[in-house]
């Protein structure tokens, strides 16, 4: 055959079958442009995450910084350095770091008033000239110059320069200095300079004003005499030059006149003996060489880094860092975090970009098979053509040459079509929630990439393999055969005929193997890197299942056929016996909507999951509804409507470990009810694993419980004198005690509290102790119900010792509550630190002690004398007698009640670390105090406690670890009281989070330090273009899904109208009507279909299932904590399967309409041909 003619027979055959192939050219088209998308899509989404990672990142991260710190500055040293670091940012940086700010600074010099050292000296000149002249006193011994000294309290200052000065500051007052450069330095008068605002408000001093400048280290004779000439303020105090610095703390001079005065410049005829020039006899002047810090910063213009120039940027500062640390001797340091950020970011598109691609790999798989399929329909569709062609004399070669021509016209025009349709597909995707929140309901930039060609191609050559391919099974036969292949199809599939669904299988199992061994990601290395086989994989594995269910489906069918055909209905026994008959050839339509509707079910229930997960995370670190972090946030009160539960957060270790785990106090019953939980946090509610914290279900006991309305306690008390004989001889002895008490109240705060009188050695003294305030800063008094931890007496006098050794007798403590009193008793508590209570003391040991012995010539008391004395007194009392203590020292003598054991609950790997089981015993260090404790339990996860720089989480009872680490007595009588470690969050469970927000920060009367809330910390997870961008292509596939499937079912019906029209002939002839022979078709297919669409669904989940242990890292590459559950959208999946249904039922019913509307005759026609 002549090429003229061939492809003259090609041109008019593809007009004459223009209507077919128009369907097989769209869905070339929309195969190839989905293979353009996925190198389109994933680069765009990542163009858009890079944007979103550069305006969130802090100038001081990404922005380069070099400098140089010199104990010995010079201007030639300042200007090597200048030169190679332009020099270095110019070659490798400008594309990025545009400009360059150089800044200077020196350490710190005091300001030394003028005053009269230049009279001091002009003395001291006067009197070496003397020695001089009387010629007695060798030189060596003449007194030193008297240098200026700064005094007591100096202002200090710095030096600053740039090479842009001039336009870095404003003069308020007076003028700049001109430049001093290539200008004759003065050998004496003062250097003239200019000055910040806050340093002229400090010194007191002005324009014209002079004063002396030191450097805080080095000689005393390096100093200088300064003149104000200007006063100057920044231009802009907020640019990034100043750094944490106040520029108005700062000496100032250009460039040039620093580099001339941080030289040693010589002064002429400054000899002891001889006049004029430097008044303290120096031989030079200026700054000698001073420690100077050169510094420059290249700010990063954020709107140049674009995703293709990445790994040119990491390129470009290594090569910047090189080489000036080569020319500059490693003097010079460079630093910028913009390739860690880079790293982090690349990362990130690594670990969420594989879903993503390999959610484009399912819906190009299911587009590729969709193809095959409609191509291998179009074929079977023009059977009787190729018949015709045989028939005439047509060879194999040349009946397979015309249809390689027609689909190779089809591939070439579908290729260049498909960039223009990939990439308006690709920005309808910012139209699509949740894309459309980032991008404002506007089109996705698409990005331009350089790798879209090969795509194109490989789209190309795929369509026309996947068309050509096709006429294969056709060629070589015959024209009878051709006839009989369209009468009635093969009973067996070309996968099953060859086993290649076996090999599929067995190859799904393989990667499965690989893959569950090494993980999608690959962490091992330096760069975090995505296995190609979890792109192909899910394709796969849903190809795979899809084929085992091909094996499946044909016995299906039968059983379902043969319940069909029992039916008294023909439109149900007809259909049923075709299904039953011979169900192979319904294998290919099942298949296309197994893959079809497995796609979208995957893709439904993968978004599901992920969102799902975003929320879980987000409940996961906010702990909470509202979680507030703020200094003693834990004494808050709570708004009405919410319930909360304070929390402290530290870090301690079983067995005092070196291997810190995190701590969080709570208390068992109230953070049970406020924090967020999941079953597989190591119990099914948080009430089951933290109510363990207490096993008696009581709370622990701290104190003495004070009854209701208590407000305040009452003692009479008295300090054992020393005997009258002891005090004539020694004097009066200063030794008054003040009594004080640890009270905790209902929020857990420990007040300390004071009695109103000193207990003296003078006579018994009555004691109140108002329970209604403390020495404590706290917002609110004490809450009741309150409970008395601790007591103990201290020395009133503030300097000296804490206690000296005395002892002090006490009556029974009475607590006064609603106008009863009631003595306390102190029994429960015990006596620690060398204090020793005694009880049952007789009451008159006071009185006894005060006259056991008198003063020689002093008559000795009777007994009524004594029983007269303000120190006697009746009865039995309590003696506290005290050892001899500093107040350096910790341990205080007390009355307390000791704390019990903690009950603790470890997880796994912090019970691991300290080899603990539950029923063991143990100390705890928690924060730095140690007690002891029995572990109860073990908890997987607890909310929040997610800082890797700990190993492993322990949770404890806040009420009682409170007691362990701030009952305890402190001494109190000078200052203000220790500070408790207080719980620095507060937990709460709302319905109405933004009201709490506002309540709670009103009773802060501040910003908190930080604050957490589900749906901010949720923002952060789905406000991540990546992360938004595979949830949008996840809604993607479910749409192609559909429309695949909708296709698919349509020319599947058309063909099989158009195969069976002889048999559907037959039945109206046979005197069925219209509609009956339609619904028997229709209900035929449409069983097909339902199974099809039910097993592609289970399909879609299970593949999520499959996969889910491979999807548990995160954006960082590490764990995901929570980790990933799965989560079945059902109404999703319901209105899915809704739509597909009734979306597939109207493609039957309208693909036999002609069937249902086709006359008689028509029919008959249509047999006969």
């Amino acid at each position: 055959m002549k090429i003229g003619t061939y492809f003259g027979l090609v041109a008019r055959r593809v007009w004459a079958k223009k209507g077919i192939l128009i369907g097989s050219l769209l869905g070339a088209t929309l195969v190839i442009a989905l293979l353009v998308i996925v190198p389109l899509y994933e680069s765009s989404v990542q163009a858009v995450d890079l944007r979103f990672t550069m305006k969130g990142a802090v100038a001081d991260e990404v922005d380069m910084v070099a400098f140089s710190s010199m104990n010995d500055y010079s201007r030639a040293l300042g200007t090597s350095n200048r030169d190679i670091v332009n020099e270095a940012h110019e070659q490798w940086l400008i594309p990025w770091y545009p400009t360059i700010d150089e800044r200077s600074q020196t350490r710190e010099y005091a300001v030394i008033p003028v005053g009269d050292w230049f009279e001091q000296a002009e003395a001291w000149r006067e009197q070496i000239a003397a020695l001089a002249a009387a010629g007695e006193v060798p030189p060596e011994e003449w007194p030193t110059p008297p240098y200026p000294r700064p005094p007591r309290e100096a202002t200090q200052v710095r030096f600053f320069t740039t090479p842009d000065l001039d336009t870095r500051l404003v003069v308020v007052d007076g003028e700049f200095p001109s430049p001093m450069l290539g200008v004759p330095v003065p050998e004496d008068g003062p250097l003239p300079l200019a000055i910040g605002e806050r340093v002229s408000e400090l010194i007191g001093l002005g324009v014209g004003d002079t004063f002396f400048i030191r450097p805080f280290s080095g000689l005393p004779g390096v100093f200088e005499y300064v003149e104000i000439a200007g006063i100057v303020a920044p231009a802009d105090p907020d640019a990034a030059i100043w750094g944490v610095d106040d520029p108005g703390m700062m000496l100032y001079l250009d460039q040039s006149t620093f580099d001339v005065w941080t030289g040693t410049l010589p002064v002429a005829g400054s000899g002891p003996g001889e006049q004029g020039g430097d008044p303290w006899a120096r031989n030079v002047r200026g700054l000698d060489a001073p420690t100077v810090t050169q510094r420059w910063r290249m700010p990063l213009d954020i709107e140049t880094v674009v995703l293709e120039d990445l790994d040119e940027i990491e390129s470009r500062i290594n090569q910047f860092k090189a080489q000036i640390a080569k020319q500059a001797g490693g003097s010079i340091p460079t630093n910028t975090f913009l390739p860690l950020l880079l790293d982090e970011f690349s990362t990130r598109s690594v670990v969420v970009g594989g879903p993503i691609l390999a959610m484009l790999a399912l819906v190009v798989g299911g587009a590729i098979y969709f193809l095959v399929y409609t191509s291998a329909l179009t074929v079977e569709r023009e059977g009787s053509d190729l018949s015709l062609l045989k028939s005439r004399g047509a060879s194999t070669w040349q009946t397979v040459g015309i249809h390689l021509g027609q689909s190779l016209f089809v591939a070439v025009a579908a290729a260049a079509m498909a960039p223009f349709v990939a990439r308006f597909l690709v920005g309808l995707t910012g139209r699509i929630p949740p894309l459309s929140d980032l991008t404002g309901g506007e089109p996705l930039d698409v990005t331009q990439v350089d790798s879209v060609g090969g795509w194109l191609v490989a789209g190309g050559v795929i369509t026309f393999l996947a068309m050509g391919v096709a006429i294969l099974p056709f060629a070589r036969r015959g024209v009878l055969e051709l006839r009989a292949l369209a009468a009635r199809p093969g009973t067996k599939s070309v996968w099953q005929r060859y086993n290649l669904d076996l090999f599929a299988i067995a190859l799904s199992l393989v990667i499965l193997l690989q893959l569950s061994q090494r993980g999608f990601v690959n962490t091992t290395g330096d760069e975090v890197t995505l296995d190609p086989l979890a792109i192909v994989f899910p394709v796969l594995l849903l190809f795979s299942g899809a084929l085992i269910l091909l094996r499946v489906f044909p016995l299906l069918l039968k059983a379902v056929g043969s319940l069909m055909t029992r039916s008294r209905s023909m439109a149900l026994a007809l259909p049923g016996w075709h299904l039953s008959r011979n169900p192979i050839p319904y294998g290919r339509l099942a298949l296309l909507v197994w893959l079809t509707t497995g796609l979208g079910a995957f893709a439904l229930t993968y978004a599901a999951t992920v969102e799902q997960s975003f929320v879980d995370r987000a409940a996961y670190e906010a702990g909470t509804d509202v979680r507030v972090v703020a200094e003693e946030a834990g004494y808050l009160d709570t708004p009405d409507g919410s319930i909360g539960s304070p929390v402290l957060r530290t870090d301690g270790a079983p067995r005092q470990s070196g291997r810190r785990a995190e701590v969080l106090g709570v208390r068992p019953t109230s953070f049970s009810e406020v924090v967020t939980w999941r079953s597989d946090f190591g119990a099914d509610t948080p009430d089951e694993i933290f109510t363990l914290l207490r096993p008696d279900g009581r709370p622990p006991d701290v104190g003495i419980e004070l009854p209701p309305g208590a407000t305040e306690l009452r003692v009479d008390a008295v300090v054992v004198p020393i005997s009258l004989a002891e005090e004539a001889e020694l004097g009066p002895s200063d030794n008054d005690y003040r009594l004080y008490a640890k009270v905790i109240d209902a929020k857990g705060r420990l007040w300390t509290m004071e009695s109103d009188s000193d207990i003296t050695s003078d006579a018994w003294t009555p004691l109140t102790i108002d329970l209604t305030s403390g020495k404590n800063d706290f917002d609110s008094p004490p809450e009741p119900p309150l409970s008395v931890h601790s007591m103990w007496i201290e020395r009133s006098a503030i300097g000296g010792l804490a206690v000296d050794g005395n002892s002090v007798l006490m009556t029974d403590i009475i607590v006064v509550a609603n106008g009863a009193s009631t003595p306390i008793d102190l029994s429960e508590m015990t006596a620690i630190n060398d204090l020793v209570v005694r009880t049952g003391r007789p009451a008159d040991l006071a009185a006894e002690a005060r006259y056991a012995a008198v003063p020689e010539g002093t008559e000795e008391p009777t007994a009524e004398d004594i029983r007269t004395s303000p120190l006697y007194r009746t009865g039995e009392v309590s003696q506290w007698t005290v050892p001899t203590r500093t107040r350096s020292t910790n341990t205080v003598p007390q009355l307390r009640r000791i704390p019990d054991d903690l009950y603790v609950l470890l997880d796994h790997e912090a019970a691991a670390i300290a080899s603990l089981n539950v029923g063991d015993r143990s100390s705890y260090s928690v924060g730095s105090y140690l007690m002891n404790g029995t572990l109860v339990g073990f908890v997987d996860l607890v909310p929040t406690m997610t800082d890797g720089r700990k190993q492993g989480a322990m949770v404890v009872d806040l009420d009682a670890v409170n007691a362990w680490i701030n009952g305890a007595a402190t001494w109190s009588r000078t200052g203000s009281v220790s500070r408790a470690q207080a719980p620095q969050e507060f937990w709460m469970k709302t319905d109405t989070v933004a009201a709490t927000v506002r309540r709670i920060t009103a009773q802060l009367g501040a910003e908190p330090d930080a604050l957490y809330t589900i749906p901010r910390v949720a923002a952060s997870f789905t406000s991540r273009p990546v992360q938004v961008g595979l949830v949008a292509i996840l809604f993607v596939g479910a749409a192609v899904a559909i429309v695949l499937a909708l296709a698919g079912v349509t020319g599947y019906v058309l063909l099989a109208v158009a195969r069976r029209a002889k048999e559907m002939g037959v039945l109206r002839s046979l005197g069925f009507g219209r509609r009956g022979v339609a619904t028997t078709f229709a209900l035929e297919q449409l069983v097909v279909v339902g199974l099809g669409a039910v097993i592609g669904i289970l399909g879609g989940i299970g593949l999520v299932v499959v996969m889910l242990p491979f999807l548990q890292l995160g954006e960082t590459a590490e764990d995901i904590v929570p980790p990933i559950l799965i989560e079945i959208p059902v109404l999703g999946l319901a209105v899915f399967s809704a739509i597909v249904g009734v979306m597939l039922i109207l493609s039957v019913v309208w693909a036999t309409r002609r069937v249902s509307t086709g006359k008689m005759s028509e029919v008959l026609r249509e047999v006969d041909r």
